[in-house]
């Protein structure tokens, strides 16, 4: 983890692009399926590498981190990471044990209570949340 917000934030933004990346456009049909199909299995890859590589934790210590910052950086970070931890959350069996291993699960209840009303956060913190309710 990293004090350098800037630096952060790009990284967590490349890592959101290599989970969620765009459709190109291509005129076939046929081609279009396969594309998305294959996109899908490479976004799928990623998030595996991801939790494989002990990027879940890394990704809770950096909201916990980014948490005690007020600044419109940390607000963008905390964002992404989000993003990033719902789609890792859908994924990871052991997602639950990492959050309390870390005692980061007050920060998702704080996040909740903050977010509540911004979309771009509260699906993500849904899918967290879903995933604690399942364990």
């Amino acid at each position: 983890t990293s004090k350098d917000n800037v630096a952060c934030c790009s990284i967590v933004g490349i890592l959101h692009e290599c989970i969620s990346p765009r459709l190109t456009k291509v005129k076939t049909k046929s081609t279009k399926n396969n594309n998305k199909n294959l996109i899908k299995a490479h976004s799928r890859a990623t998030i595996m590498q991801l939790i494989q590589s002990g990027g879940t934790q890394v990704l809770i210590k950096l909201l916990t981190n980014s948490q005690h910052g007020d600044t419109l950086m940390t607000e963008v970070i905390a964002q992404e990471v989000l993003w990033i931890l719902g789609q890792i959350a859908q994924k990871d069996q052991k997602f639950v044990t990492k959050v309390k291993l870390l005692n980061a699960t007050k920060v998702f209840h704080t996040l909740l209570k903050m977010h509540y009303n911004d979309p771009r956060m509260l699906l993500p913190l849904l899918l967290i949340f879903k995933s604690f309710s399942k364990n």
